[in-house]
């Protein structure tokens, strides 16, 4: 069973013959998806999905009963996030993979400059450029999850993830070969096809494995396994959406 929209989960777990929905993204290159989707009927499958669209498309298909996103979703309206502070602080040396997250304001913008004016005008600030770059991607997400409210699409973070099933300490960055190795060892056990996948997509190994984390998260969210930040009442934007990560 899933939390619900204020992130309380009940730690309902799965019986071993049921084998839930789940589906896994990370954002890849020229505003593509990787996305591992697991199925009862299909077991494990990876999908690269040419757009965000698609993705939602293929979430409204398959009804998971939870889908991992690694993008912000809930936007705040000036101030920073508490789920980016607290992510940030538990990744230490590797904070900055944790992005801040723009005010909704800014996404009305049409170039770096502008957002940076608007965030600056908001919060005295100006736009990150690792946000920017990501910056129409949470617009797409955005625009998706508003016009069709989805209470099982949830915000993870690949990092987070990959530190919880590291018992805590953090892993090597996921740019070296030893990181990579790190990552594929933990998921391994977990996902037979793994190694297929990642020779299938050589220039693209990281965005597999941060997917298959993403995944993961999914699936601890229907066995109630699940942690997130923040940890106490999840804060809600002004449309509604939740602003948490789960990991």
């Amino acid at each position: 069973m899933c939390p619900d929209r204020h992130g309380h989960n009940p730690g309902v777990v799965t019986s071993e013959q049921e084998t839930p929905t789940v589906l896994g993204a990370d954002g890849c290159r020229h505003g593509a998806w990787m996305v591992v989707v697991e199925t009862p009927s299909e077991g494990q499958t990876l999908l690269h999905l040419p757009t965000t669209r698609a993705l939602f498309l293929e979430i409204r298909r398959i009804r998971p009963t939870a889908a991992v996103l690694d993008i912000p979703i809930g936007l705040p309206a000036r101030e920073l996030r508490e789920c980016d502070l607290e992510a940030r602080r538990l990744l230490g040396r590797v904070a900055p993979s944790v992005f801040l997250t723009p005010p909704r304001e800014v996404l009305r913008a049409g170039s770096q400059e502008e957002a940076s004016s608007i965030w600056r005008q908001l919060t005295g600030r100006g736009c990150p450029a690792q946000t920017y770059c990501i910056l129409q991607r949470i617009r797409e997400v955005d625009e998706e999850m508003r016009a069709r409210p989805r209470s099982r699409v949830f915000e993870g973070h690949p990092e987070l993830a990959f530190r919880e099933m590291a018992r805590g300490s953090l892993v090597p960055s996921k740019h070296t070969p030893a990181g990579r190795a790190v990552r594929t060892s933990l998921l391994s056990p977990l996902m037979p096809r793994l190694q297929d996948w990642l020779e299938l997509r050589p220039g693209l190994v990281e965005d597999v494995l941060d997917a298959g984390a993403c995944w993961l998260v999914a699936r601890r969210l229907v066995d109630g396994s699940a942690r997130r930040v923040p940890e106490g009442l999840v804060p809600e934007d002004g449309v509604g959406l939740p602003m948490a990560i789960w990991y």
